[in-house]
Formats: C-alpha cells, structure tokens, sequence
C-alpha cells in the first residue's frame, strides 16, 4: 500500500510517532473520499486505514 509505505517514511525516515504520522495521514484519507464521492477520482481508496498496522510493525523494527 502507498500510504503505508508513506506512514513508515514519516516515522523512521522523518522520526515521528504513530500519533503524529496518523495525524499527517488523515487529511489525505479525508481528500481521497471527498474525491471519489464528488467523482472527481474513481475509487478505490487508497488509505483504508491499514497503515495502522504498519505503524506498530514499523515502530517495532525501527527501534
């Protein structure tokens, strides 16, 4: 998934806590639905909020 990949940038590459790179993702979930119910992008959505996972593996590995 791109924005798990995007979530484990922001918090092993840029150093933020899970809170934090959630907080920088849920703006673009909030875009991605907006977009698709206003047909501006076809489905699917891209943040299905499985980058939460992500974060706690991420968290683990990176120390």
């Amino acid at each position: 998934m791109v924005l798990g990949g995007f979530a484990e940038w922001l918090m092993n590459k840029q150093r933020l806590s899970p809170k934090i790179a959630g907080n920088r993702i849920t703006p673009l979930k909030a875009m991605w639905i907006y977009a698709i119910q206003n047909h501006i992008l076809k489905g699917p959505q891209p943040v299905d909020g499985r980058y939460c996972r992500v974060e706690k593996e991420s968290r683990k590995e990176g120390g």
